[in-house]
């Protein structure tokens, strides 16, 4: 994910982000079952969509912090 989705996400609201990520988890499944039927060429994807759910649920986390 780039400097400039990462500003994008900052400014959603948190439901937005929470669909984000079903979104993003429903297509590590499909890129799972892909590989494992050997149709995926990049298999880094996975990797790729699962650190993007992990900065989207460390920013909604940030949000709900008191300090924050």
């Amino acid at each position: 994910m780039k400097q400039q989705e990462l500003a994008l996400l900052k400014d959603k609201k948190e439901n937005e982000l929470i669909s984000l990520v079903a979104n993003l988890k429903k297509e590590v499944t499909k890129l799972r079952l892909e590989m494992a039927l050997r149709k995926v060429k990049n298999v880094s994807l996975i990797g790729q969509k699962k650190k993007d759910i992990a900065r989207i649920l460390t920013m909604i986390k940030e949000r709900n912090l008191p300090n924050g």
